[in-house]
């Protein structure tokens, strides 16, 4: 969830992006923002556990980012993501997936929908906007 507040600490909107597995063992992305659906996607992302989450995450910490080649669209934005933030390729593709809407134009909330979908660095979070754009 996240929550954006005005100056005077009242919520002004929010947004909650569920990641949870499919019928078809893939990943799905449900977002609502301000209580309303905006997204409600199965990727063809294949469904892995947490324990295979953190796995890859350990392992991309040791492969060097110039051993990554990027392709074109979402996967573009997920190798960036991958690159910039040393996370693995999975992770990356479900922040690109889950923050695609807000992203482009919102970046503090672009900021919340990253650190919602995973931890990283607060020194990544702008290298990781950029990606988007």
């Amino acid at each position: 969830m996240t929550l954006v507040f005005d100056s005077d600490n009242e919520v002004i909107n929010y947004s909650e992006t569920l990641i949870t597995k499919s019928d078809i063992n893939t990943f799905k992305v449900t977002t609502y923002f301000d209580g309303l659906l905006t997204q409600d996607e199965v990727t063809d992302i294949d469904y892995i556990s947490n324990e295979e989450l953190q796995e890859e995450l350990e392992l991309i910490h040791s492969v060097q980012s110039d051993d990554i080649v990027q392709t074109q669209g979402i996967t573009e934005i997920a190798l960036c993501i991958s690159t910039v933030a040393l996370i693995d390729l999975t992770v990356a593709r479900l922040i690109a997936v889950s923050c695609i809407a807000s992203c482009p134009a919102v970046p503090p909330i672009c900021a919340a929908c990253i650190g919602a979908v995973a931890v990283v660095g607060s020194a990544n979070i702008g290298a990781i906007i950029a990606c988007f754009r």
